[in-house]
């Protein structure tokens, strides 16, 4: 998980941010992993 990597972003607005790019993208989301 990388959600480390973005200190500027609170939790909340990266939740929504991943759960967009998952509804939006699932492909890339599977290319990506989450190891």
């Amino acid at each position: 998980i990388y959600q480390m990597q973005i200190p500027c972003r609170t939790e909340q607005e990266e939740n929504e941010a991943i759960q967009q790019e998952k509804m939006e993208t699932p492909e890339k989301m599977n290319l990506k992993g989450d190891d």
